[in-house]
Protein backbone atom coordinates (compact mmCIF):
# COMPACT_ATOMS: atom_id res chain seq x y z
CA UNK A 1 0.00 0.00 0.00
CA UNK A 2 2.59 2.25 0.84
CA UNK A 3 4.33 1.52 -1.87
CA UNK A 4 1.42 2.23 -4.34
CA UNK A 5 0.97 5.46 -2.30
CA UNK A 6 4.88 6.59 -2.94
CA UNK A 7 4.29 5.66 -6.96
CA UNK A 8 1.74 7.99 -7.35
CA UNK A 9 2.99 10.76 -5.79
CA UNK A 10 6.15 10.15 -7.85
CA UNK A 11 3.89 10.35 -10.86
CA UNK A 12 1.97 13.34 -9.93
CA UNK A 13 5.67 15.06 -9.54
CA UNK A 14 6.70 13.74 -12.51
CA UNK A 15 3.23 14.95 -14.76
CA UNK A 16 3.63 18.21 -12.89
CA UNK A 17 7.58 18.86 -14.08
CA UNK A 18 6.54 18.29 -17.35
CA UNK A 19 3.13 20.56 -17.73
CA UNK A 20 6.40 22.94 -15.87
CA UNK A 21 8.92 22.78 -18.45
CA UNK A 22 7.03 23.45 -21.48
CA UNK A 23 4.70 25.84 -19.88
CA UNK A 24 8.74 27.64 -18.85
CA UNK A 25 10.28 27.12 -21.95
CA UNK A 26 7.41 28.24 -24.53
CA UNK A 27 5.26 30.85 -22.42
CA UNK A 28 7.85 32.18 -20.49
CA UNK A 29 10.71 31.95 -22.55
CA UNK A 30 8.54 33.45 -25.68
CA UNK A 31 6.69 35.68 -23.69
CA UNK A 32 7.81 39.13 -26.05
CA UNK A 33 6.52 36.92 -28.68
CA UNK A 34 3.37 35.65 -26.78
CA UNK A 35 2.37 39.01 -25.51
CA UNK A 36 2.45 40.23 -29.11
CA UNK A 37 -0.54 37.51 -30.66
CA UNK A 38 1.55 35.30 -32.23
CA UNK A 39 1.62 37.37 -35.11
CA UNK A 40 3.90 40.25 -36.77
CA UNK A 41 2.33 43.57 -36.78
CA UNK A 42 1.08 45.21 -39.95
CA UNK A 43 4.19 47.71 -40.44
CA UNK A 44 6.45 44.51 -40.16
CA UNK A 45 4.41 42.05 -42.73
CA UNK A 46 6.80 43.79 -45.08
CA UNK A 47 10.16 42.98 -46.63
CA UNK A 48 12.10 39.70 -44.70
CA UNK A 49 8.17 39.27 -43.35
CA UNK A 50 6.10 40.24 -46.65
CA UNK A 51 2.85 37.73 -46.64
CA UNK A 52 3.08 37.20 -43.31
CA UNK A 53 0.41 39.97 -41.90
CA UNK A 54 -1.83 37.78 -39.90
CA UNK A 55 0.13 34.34 -39.82
CA UNK A 56 0.25 33.13 -36.25
CA UNK A 57 3.54 31.17 -35.64
CA UNK A 58 3.92 29.58 -32.51
CA UNK A 59 7.74 30.89 -32.38
CA UNK A 60 9.29 33.94 -34.06
CA UNK A 61 10.83 32.02 -37.34
CA UNK A 62 10.90 35.54 -38.99
CA UNK A 63 14.63 37.47 -40.16
CA UNK A 64 13.41 40.35 -38.64
CA UNK A 65 12.88 39.03 -35.26
CA UNK A 66 16.15 37.11 -35.40
CA UNK A 67 17.63 38.90 -32.02
CA UNK A 68 14.15 37.64 -30.21
CA UNK A 69 14.54 34.37 -31.44
CA UNK A 70 18.02 33.43 -30.13
CA UNK A 71 17.28 35.63 -26.57
CA UNK A 72 13.89 33.48 -26.05
CA UNK A 73 15.33 30.51 -27.08
CA UNK A 74 18.30 30.80 -24.69
CA UNK A 75 16.25 31.94 -21.99
CA UNK A 76 13.81 29.75 -22.01
CA UNK A 77 16.46 27.06 -22.37
CA UNK A 78 18.10 27.85 -19.23
CA UNK A 79 14.68 28.18 -17.29
CA UNK A 80 12.92 25.16 -18.67
CA UNK A 81 16.85 23.11 -17.67
CA UNK A 82 16.14 24.31 -14.18
CA UNK A 83 12.95 23.00 -13.28
CA UNK A 84 14.45 19.85 -11.27
CA UNK A 85 15.36 22.40 -8.62
CA UNK A 86 11.68 22.22 -7.68
CA UNK A 87 11.41 18.85 -7.00
CA UNK A 88 13.87 17.76 -4.48
CA UNK A 89 11.85 14.28 -3.79
CA UNK A 90 12.48 13.28 -7.63
CA UNK A 91 15.46 11.17 -8.40
CA UNK A 92 18.28 13.43 -9.71
CA UNK A 93 18.88 11.63 -12.74
CA UNK A 94 14.71 11.02 -13.83
CA UNK A 95 14.17 14.66 -13.02
CA UNK A 96 17.09 15.20 -15.73
CA UNK A 97 15.96 13.01 -18.22
CA UNK A 98 12.33 13.99 -17.87
CA UNK A 99 13.40 17.97 -18.10
CA UNK A 100 15.60 17.31 -20.88
CA UNK A 101 13.35 15.43 -22.98
CA UNK A 102 10.51 17.54 -22.49
CA UNK A 103 12.20 20.94 -23.27
CA UNK A 104 13.55 19.54 -26.75
CA UNK A 105 10.09 17.71 -27.38
CA UNK A 106 8.51 21.40 -27.09
CA UNK A 107 10.73 22.91 -28.84
CA UNK A 108 10.76 20.26 -31.84
CA UNK A 109 6.75 20.87 -31.83
CA UNK A 110 6.91 25.10 -31.93
CA UNK A 111 9.74 24.45 -34.29
CA UNK A 112 7.47 22.11 -36.98
CA UNK A 113 4.49 24.02 -36.84
CA UNK A 114 5.80 27.40 -37.43
CA UNK A 115 8.03 26.10 -40.47
CA UNK A 116 4.31 24.14 -41.59
CA UNK A 117 2.64 27.74 -41.33
CA UNK A 118 5.24 29.38 -42.95
CA UNK A 119 5.24 26.84 -46.17
CA UNK A 120 1.53 27.18 -46.04
CA UNK A 121 1.10 30.94 -46.15
CA UNK A 122 4.42 32.27 -47.56
CA UNK A 123 5.72 29.82 -50.35
CA UNK A 124 6.21 32.15 -52.64
CA UNK A 125 7.75 34.86 -50.48
CA UNK A 126 11.50 35.52 -48.96
CA UNK A 127 9.89 34.53 -45.40
CA UNK A 128 9.12 31.05 -46.96
CA UNK A 129 12.44 30.54 -48.71
CA UNK A 130 13.49 26.80 -47.40
CA UNK A 131 17.15 28.34 -47.02
CA UNK A 132 15.80 31.08 -45.05
CA UNK A 133 13.27 28.82 -42.88
CA UNK A 134 16.42 26.06 -42.22
CA UNK A 135 18.81 28.75 -41.18
CA UNK A 136 16.01 30.28 -38.75
CA UNK A 137 15.51 27.13 -36.93
CA UNK A 138 19.06 25.88 -36.99
CA UNK A 139 19.68 29.13 -34.99
CA UNK A 140 16.82 28.34 -32.39
CA UNK A 141 17.82 24.86 -32.04
CA UNK A 142 21.07 25.36 -30.85
CA UNK A 143 20.35 28.73 -28.58
CA UNK A 144 17.61 26.21 -27.32
CA UNK A 145 20.00 23.50 -26.72
CA UNK A 146 22.94 25.18 -25.19
CA UNK A 147 20.46 27.18 -22.57
CA UNK A 148 18.99 23.59 -21.40
CA UNK A 149 22.61 21.93 -21.25
CA UNK A 150 23.55 24.53 -19.02
CA UNK A 151 20.31 24.99 -17.00
CA UNK A 152 20.18 21.06 -16.40
CA UNK A 153 24.18 21.05 -15.23
CA UNK A 154 22.61 23.85 -12.56
CA UNK A 155 20.62 21.37 -10.92
CA UNK A 156 23.31 19.23 -10.79
CA UNK A 157 25.66 20.84 -8.47
CA UNK A 158 25.61 24.35 -7.06
CA UNK A 159 28.78 25.76 -8.59
CA UNK A 160 27.40 25.13 -11.52
CA UNK A 161 24.72 27.73 -11.33
CA UNK A 162 27.34 30.62 -12.29
CA UNK A 163 27.67 29.72 -16.11
CA UNK A 164 23.88 29.37 -16.58
CA UNK A 165 23.24 32.53 -15.06
CA UNK A 166 25.53 34.57 -17.18
CA UNK A 167 23.67 32.50 -20.15
CA UNK A 168 20.55 33.86 -18.68
CA UNK A 169 22.30 37.50 -17.86
CA UNK A 170 23.24 37.61 -21.79
CA UNK A 171 20.09 37.13 -23.22
CA UNK A 172 17.85 39.48 -20.95
CA UNK A 173 18.68 42.25 -22.24
CA UNK A 174 17.77 41.50 -25.61
CA UNK A 175 14.49 39.70 -24.48
CA UNK A 176 13.47 42.64 -22.07
CA UNK A 177 13.94 45.36 -24.89
CA UNK A 178 11.26 43.03 -27.01
CA UNK A 179 9.27 42.51 -24.50
CA UNK A 180 9.17 46.65 -23.81
CA UNK A 181 9.15 47.60 -27.66
CA UNK A 182 7.64 44.59 -29.77
CA UNK A 183 9.09 44.77 -33.32
CA UNK A 184 11.80 47.36 -32.98
CA UNK A 185 14.82 45.49 -31.53
CA UNK A 186 16.56 45.00 -34.55
CA UNK A 187 17.32 48.48 -34.41
CA UNK A 188 17.68 49.05 -30.58
CA UNK A 189 20.64 48.80 -28.43
CA UNK A 190 20.62 47.75 -24.58
CA UNK A 191 20.06 50.31 -22.19
CA UNK A 192 21.63 50.82 -19.07
CA UNK A 193 18.01 50.24 -17.37
CA UNK A 194 18.35 46.56 -19.04
CA UNK A 195 21.66 45.54 -18.25
CA UNK A 196 21.64 46.94 -15.19
CA UNK A 197 18.70 43.93 -14.38
CA UNK A 198 20.79 41.71 -16.21
CA UNK A 199 23.73 42.18 -14.11
CA UNK A 200 21.60 41.49 -11.06
CA UNK A 201 20.31 38.51 -12.23
CA UNK A 202 24.11 37.49 -12.39
CA UNK A 203 24.89 38.59 -9.26
CA UNK A 204 21.92 36.85 -7.68
CA UNK A 205 23.34 33.54 -9.48
CA UNK A 206 27.24 34.51 -8.77
CA UNK A 207 26.33 34.24 -4.84
CA UNK A 208 24.29 30.93 -4.99
CA UNK A 209 26.80 29.29 -6.60
CA UNK A 210 28.99 29.50 -3.80
CA UNK A 211 26.29 28.88 -1.22
CA UNK A 212 27.68 25.31 -0.23
CA UNK A 213 31.69 25.59 -1.10
CA UNK A 214 33.67 28.72 -2.21
CA UNK A 215 35.71 26.71 -4.45
CA UNK A 216 32.77 27.69 -6.98
CA UNK A 217 34.16 30.81 -7.46
CA UNK A 218 36.44 29.38 -9.85
CA UNK A 219 33.50 29.68 -12.59
CA UNK A 220 32.79 33.06 -12.24
CA UNK A 221 35.41 33.99 -14.74
CA UNK A 222 33.07 31.82 -17.10
CA UNK A 223 30.19 33.46 -15.95
CA UNK A 224 31.20 37.11 -16.61
CA UNK A 225 32.61 36.29 -20.17
CA UNK A 226 29.10 34.55 -20.96
CA UNK A 227 27.17 37.83 -19.58
CA UNK A 228 29.53 40.02 -21.55
CA UNK A 229 28.80 38.17 -24.84
CA UNK A 230 25.12 38.99 -24.49
CA UNK A 231 25.49 42.39 -26.31
CA UNK A 232 27.62 41.06 -29.07
CA UNK A 233 25.66 38.19 -29.89
CA UNK A 234 22.81 40.28 -29.92
CA UNK A 235 25.02 42.83 -32.55
CA UNK A 236 25.66 39.87 -35.08
CA UNK A 237 22.09 38.88 -34.87
CA UNK A 238 20.97 42.32 -35.90
CA UNK A 239 23.47 42.41 -38.78
CA UNK A 240 22.42 39.41 -39.89
CA UNK A 241 18.82 40.44 -39.77
CA UNK A 242 19.55 43.27 -41.46
CA UNK A 243 21.69 42.42 -44.54
CA UNK A 244 18.78 39.23 -45.35
CA UNK A 245 16.14 40.68 -47.28
CA UNK A 246 14.59 40.29 -50.44
CA UNK A 247 16.87 40.81 -53.93
CA UNK A 248 19.77 40.79 -51.29
CA UNK A 249 21.73 38.19 -52.01
CA UNK A 250 24.72 37.21 -49.84
CA UNK A 251 26.24 34.03 -49.68
CA UNK A 252 26.61 32.44 -46.16
CA UNK A 253 30.70 33.37 -45.84
CA UNK A 254 29.95 36.62 -46.01
CA UNK A 255 27.68 36.69 -43.93
CA UNK A 256 29.03 35.18 -41.25
CA UNK A 257 31.95 37.34 -41.84
CA UNK A 258 29.85 40.43 -41.59
CA UNK A 259 28.11 39.12 -38.04
CA UNK A 260 31.60 37.97 -36.38
CA UNK A 261 33.05 41.86 -37.19
CA UNK A 262 29.67 43.19 -35.28
CA UNK A 263 30.15 40.98 -32.22
CA UNK A 264 34.22 41.82 -32.27
CA UNK A 265 32.94 46.03 -32.22
CA UNK A 266 30.38 45.37 -29.46
CA UNK A 267 32.96 43.02 -27.69
CA UNK A 268 35.33 45.85 -27.35
CA UNK A 269 35.06 48.47 -23.95
CA UNK A 270 32.94 50.92 -26.26
CA UNK A 271 30.74 48.31 -27.45
CA UNK A 272 28.18 48.37 -24.16
CA UNK A 273 28.43 50.13 -20.66
CA UNK A 274 31.02 48.35 -18.75
CA UNK A 275 29.68 49.84 -14.89
CA UNK A 276 27.04 47.24 -14.13
CA UNK A 277 29.32 44.21 -14.61
CA UNK A 278 32.37 45.89 -12.70
CA UNK A 279 29.53 46.72 -9.55
CA UNK A 280 28.70 42.53 -9.44
CA UNK A 281 32.50 41.79 -9.75
CA UNK A 282 32.61 44.18 -7.00
CA UNK A 283 30.10 42.65 -4.92
CA UNK A 284 31.02 39.37 -5.52
CA UNK A 285 34.68 39.85 -4.27
CA UNK A 286 32.78 41.72 -1.46
CA UNK A 287 30.97 38.27 -0.21
CA UNK A 288 33.62 36.36 -0.62
CA UNK A 289 36.22 38.43 1.42
CA UNK A 290 33.20 38.75 3.92
CA UNK A 291 33.58 35.09 4.91
CA UNK A 292 37.21 35.08 5.15
CA UNK A 293 37.34 37.36 7.99
CA UNK A 294 39.02 35.99 10.73
CA UNK A 295 37.34 36.87 13.86
CA UNK A 296 38.94 39.40 16.41
CA UNK A 297 39.47 39.59 19.89
CA UNK A 298 36.72 40.09 22.17
CA UNK A 299 36.31 43.58 24.05
CA UNK A 300 37.78 43.19 27.39
CA UNK A 301 35.47 43.25 30.11
CA UNK A 302 35.83 46.36 32.76
CA UNK A 303 36.49 45.41 36.31
CA UNK A 304 33.64 44.31 38.25
CA UNK A 305 31.52 44.36 34.79
CA UNK A 306 31.24 40.50 34.95
CA UNK A 307 32.79 36.88 36.08
CA UNK A 308 36.87 37.13 35.10
CA UNK A 309 38.92 34.00 35.83
CA UNK A 310 41.90 34.90 36.99
CA UNK A 311 44.98 32.54 35.67
CA UNK A 312 45.67 29.47 37.98
CA UNK A 313 48.97 30.05 40.14
CA UNK A 314 51.09 27.87 41.95
CA UNK A 315 53.11 28.00 44.62
CA UNK A 316 55.38 25.49 47.40
CA UNK A 317 55.40 26.22 51.07
CA UNK A 318 57.08 24.60 53.56
CA UNK A 319 54.49 22.67 56.50
CA UNK A 320 56.01 20.17 59.55
CA UNK A 321 58.25 17.53 58.69
CA UNK A 322 60.17 19.46 55.58
CA UNK A 323 57.90 17.52 53.22
CA UNK A 324 57.38 20.40 50.07
CA UNK A 325 53.54 21.08 49.62
CA UNK A 326 52.78 21.88 46.14
CA UNK A 327 49.63 24.41 46.64
CA UNK A 328 46.98 25.29 43.53
CA UNK A 329 45.52 28.16 44.06
CA UNK A 330 42.11 29.42 42.64
CA UNK A 331 40.54 32.46 42.80
CA UNK A 332 37.95 34.21 41.33
CA UNK A 333 36.72 37.34 41.27
CA UNK A 334 32.67 37.47 40.61
CA UNK A 335 31.22 40.65 40.86
CA UNK A 336 34.14 42.97 42.68
CA UNK A 337 34.18 40.35 45.55
CA UNK A 338 37.59 38.05 45.44
CA UNK A 339 36.49 34.95 47.03
CA UNK A 340 39.71 33.20 48.92
CA UNK A 341 41.54 30.42 47.79
CA UNK A 342 40.88 27.11 47.80
CA UNK A 343 43.72 24.99 48.71
CA UNK A 344 44.35 21.47 47.41
CA UNK A 345 47.37 20.06 48.39
CA UNK A 346 49.15 17.38 47.31
CA UNK A 347 52.77 15.60 48.87
CA UNK A 348 55.51 13.95 47.24
CA UNK A 349 56.06 10.35 47.74
CA UNK A 350 51.99 9.70 49.02
CA UNK A 351 54.21 10.48 52.40
CA UNK A 352 51.38 11.42 55.28
CA UNK A 353 52.24 13.01 58.29
CA UNK A 354 50.24 15.34 61.05
CA UNK A 355 49.08 18.54 59.57
CA UNK A 356 49.41 17.49 56.03
CA UNK A 357 45.69 18.26 54.85
CA UNK A 358 42.73 15.66 53.93
CA UNK A 359 43.28 15.35 50.26
CA UNK A 360 45.94 13.71 48.44
CA UNK A 361 45.64 13.87 44.64
CA UNK A 362 47.19 10.77 44.08
CA UNK A 363 45.38 8.31 46.53
CA UNK A 364 42.66 7.38 43.75
CA UNK A 365 45.73 6.03 41.47
CA UNK A 366 47.42 3.76 43.87
CA UNK A 367 46.46 0.24 45.49
CA UNK A 368 44.52 1.43 49.04
CA UNK A 369 44.41 5.18 48.05
CA UNK A 370 41.34 5.12 50.16
CA UNK A 371 42.64 3.43 53.27
CA UNK A 372 45.04 6.00 52.82
CA UNK A 373 43.54 8.60 52.79
CA UNK A 374 41.05 7.81 55.96
CA UNK A 375 44.11 7.25 58.09
CA UNK A 376 45.45 10.67 56.87
CA UNK A 377 42.52 12.27 57.84
CA UNK A 378 42.22 10.52 61.07
CA UNK A 379 46.07 11.14 62.13
CA UNK A 380 46.01 14.89 60.72
CA UNK A 381 43.11 15.31 62.85
CA UNK A 382 44.54 14.10 66.36
CA UNK A 383 47.92 16.24 65.24
CA UNK A 384 48.67 19.45 65.53
CA UNK A 385 47.41 21.82 62.42
CA UNK A 386 45.78 18.82 61.56
CA UNK A 387 42.54 21.02 60.18
CA UNK A 388 45.20 22.78 58.26
CA UNK A 389 43.04 21.06 55.40
CA UNK A 390 39.68 22.08 56.84
CA UNK A 391 38.40 25.29 54.78
CA UNK A 392 35.25 27.25 55.11
CA UNK A 393 32.61 26.86 52.26
CA UNK A 394 33.76 30.18 51.07
CA UNK A 395 37.14 29.28 50.90
CA UNK A 396 38.23 30.70 54.03
CA UNK A 397 40.71 29.16 56.72
CA UNK A 398 38.86 29.26 60.58
CA UNK A 399 42.23 29.34 62.33
CA UNK A 400 39.85 29.82 65.72
CA UNK A 401 38.14 26.80 64.95
CA UNK A 402 41.93 25.27 65.15
CA UNK A 403 43.05 26.62 68.22
CA UNK A 404 39.66 24.87 69.76
CA UNK A 405 40.53 21.38 69.12
CA UNK A 406 44.24 21.66 69.08
CA UNK A 407 45.23 19.53 72.50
Amino acid sequence: MATTHRGARLLGALVLMVALSVVIFWVIGFLPWVLAGFTLRVPEAHGSGEGLAGVRLAVPLVVGRLPELVASALLGGVLAGSVPIAFPRVPRLLGLVVTGATVLASATVVLVASRHSLELHASAQFAGTPRVIEGLVLAAVCATSLGLVLGLLATVRHGLVAPAAGLAAAALPTWLTSLAHPGTVSGRSPGLQVLVVAAAALLVGLLVSVHRTRWSALLWPLGFALAWCGTPLAAASVDVAARLSPGNTVSLGALAQYATRAAVHAAGPGGQPWLPWALVALAGGGWLLRGRRKPGPGPATDRGSGPKAAPASTGSRKTHGDTPQKTLNLSQKVDGITTAPLACSSHAGHRRGPGKGLWDANAGEVPGGGARRRAGDAAGRRGAGGLAGHVHAGGQRLPEQAEERRP
